[in-house]
């Protein structure tokens, strides 16, 4: 996507920044990636924030559950 030349082209479009006044990603690869993409065509500084993780799984992480795949409780207040 934003290794060809039609998203990049859009990207320039939106240089410098865009408007974007930070960016902020989660520390998975592909996560990183597109942030960095995005860091270079804006000049937007960039920062990588844990809890962004599809599951933040917390002390959990790396533990699966009895069926062999992460398990974790959703917690929101007023959801039970």
């Amino acid at each position: 996507m934003l290794r060809r030349g039609a998203g990049r082209s859009g990207w320039r479009a939106a240089s410098p920044r865009g408007g974007i006044a930070r960016i902020v990603s989660s520390e998975f690869a592909r996560a990183v990636t597109t942030a960095e993409h995005v860091r270079r065509a804006t000049g937007a500084p960039l920062s990588f924030e844990p809890p962004l993780r599809e599951w933040n799984l917390g002390v959990g992480r790396g533990h699966v559950g009895e069926l062999g795949v992460p398990t974790r409780r959703v917690h929101h207040a007023g959801l039970r």
